[in-house]
């Protein structure tokens, strides 16, 4: 598996899961942004630059 196929896993791993808990919570999740770990943390272990920040906004 190339890096992108892991990344777009990783995508839809989360976006599935996002829309399952608003399904069972009636939580609406108004926004997710990944952030690649470089641009979050910039001075941190370079062999982390594929971690995934996730930013989820929920509206109560």
């Amino acid at each position: 598996m190339t890096v992108e196929q892991r990344k777009e896993a990783l995508i839809r791993t989360i976006v599935e899961s996002v829309e399952c808990f608003q399904k069972e919570t009636g939580v609406k999740v108004e926004d997710i942004r990944f952030v690649r770990y470089e641009d979050k943390f910039p001075k941190k272990d370079p062999m982390k630059m594929w971690s995934v920040y996730v930013d989820i906004s929920i509206n109560k």
